[in-house]
């Protein structure tokens, strides 16, 4: 089978848990079927040289840059199509929510999420509205549709977009492979960590991912117990400014360090090092820092809402979301009881053993067999 990969959205180090699912799967699909043909389409940032889809398979440059929506967008629209069609790929897996509308291929989509439809401002208003256009389109047109989670399978069927048959929830792997980390004492230095015990948040500090009430959580603890709070994501653009200027506000501006975007090795430092992870989107649609943390034998607080109670289940702690007064006694928790500690520690990580990559893939794989299938079927 030769499939096509769709790659044009991927930036390296800018595209989230998007480009975990690409560079964890691929490699996976290929492990679990050695003799898969793979054509990677990627656009002029996503790069070649020492990437795994440089080994795997062949890549196609899509002549845009993904930086620029309107090029993102051109490239998949209107050049990708025909570069699928004189590469004859038996089908095209865009793994990103969006794909091709037209073209004679058979199409396998990833729908990671549908945050575009909720008002949470995880896009600009001109981006939501076009994505409210597009999606539905994508998945109308598409043989199968992949979800990582049932309650985003649940958020796909309310689009009344295509039979349910044709959905398989394929769930996510347990985020990035472990990798040896950075010397602790260097991310001390670095972010200023003081001898307090750290709360982890790992997001993009944008306003849907609701980082605020964590801030209002590390208020709420006494300051004699207050942990520091370490928030790993975008530390730059006016959502990030407005948090800064937040916590400053509340009085907490000494108890959180904005880290910034951080390296593979050091995230796994201060993964190491937490007492906790603080997951505080109520809208995932799978939730890769949560899958990370319980990997490594971090305790997880999460918010219920969206795909996680799905994902950490009883292997992490609730909160209602946007509740600080929820929040904080569920950090605390975990800060003052070493039972409770090391209860979570194992359940986290015989949940994230569940989740696997090489079952996604194998599954992955059915999905690719049963849309060729279907469209042999329909073409006899």
């Amino acid at each position: 089978m030769h499939v096509g990969v769709n790659l044009i959205f991927l930036v390296p180090g800018e595209t989230g848990g998007t480009e975990t699912y690409a560079r964890e799967l691929v490699p996976e699909l290929v492990a679990q079927r050695p003799d898969l043909e793979l054509t990677f389409f990627v656009n002029r940032e996503t790069g070649v040289a020492g990437q795994p889809w440089a080994e795997l398979g062949r890549c196609v440059e899509v002549p845009v840059e993904a930086r620029r929506r309107s090029q993102w967008v051109r490239g998949e629209q209107v050049l990708l199509p025909e570069l699928v069609r004189r590469s004859s790929c038996d089908l095209l897996h865009s793994l990103a929510n969006t794909a091709p509308l037209r073209g004679r291929f058979v199409r396998v989509t990833t729908i990671q999420d549908l945050l575009h439809r909720r008002r949470v401002r995880a896009h600009t208003p001109a981006r939501a509205v076009f994505l409210r256009f597009l999606v539905p389109q994508v998945i109308r047109r598409s043989d199968r549709v992949l979800v990582p989670s049932y309650w985003t399978r649940a958020e796909v069927l309310a689009l009344r977009a295509c039979d349910p048959a044709r959905i398989d929830v394929v769930p996510h792997g347990a985020g990035r492979t472990p990798i040896p980390a950075a010397s602790f004492e260097d991310v001390q230095r670095r972010y200023a960590l003081d001898r307090r015990q750290t709360v982890l948040v790992v997001a993009p500090l944008r306003r849907h991912k609701q980082v605020e009430v964590v801030v209002d959580a590390i208020a709420a603890i006494p300051a004699g117990r207050r942990p520091l709070a370490v928030l790993v994501g975008e530390a730059g653009g006016p959502d990030a400014e407005r948090l800064r200027a937040y916590a400053r506000a509340t009085g907490v501006a000494d108890d959180v360090r904005f880290a910034g975007s951080v390296g593979d090795a050091e995230l796994e430092a201060l993964y190491a090092t937490a007492a906790c992870l603080v997951a505080p989107a109520p809208y995932e649609g799978f939730g890769f820092p949560a899958a990370e943390a319980m990997a490594r034998g971090l305790p997880v607080v999460y918010a219920d809402g969206g795909s996680l109670p799905e994902v950490v289940a009883d292997a992490g702690i609730r909160f209602e979301p946007g509740r600080a007064e929820s929040l904080a006694p569920a950090v605390e928790r975990i800060l003052g009881d070493p039972a409770e500690r090391a209860r979570l520690v194992a359940a986290g990580r015989g949940r994230a053993a569940e989740l696997s990559w090489a079952a996604a893939a194998r599954a992955t794989l059915r999905a690719y067999e049963a849309a060729v299938g279907s469209t042999a079927t329909r073409a006899s």
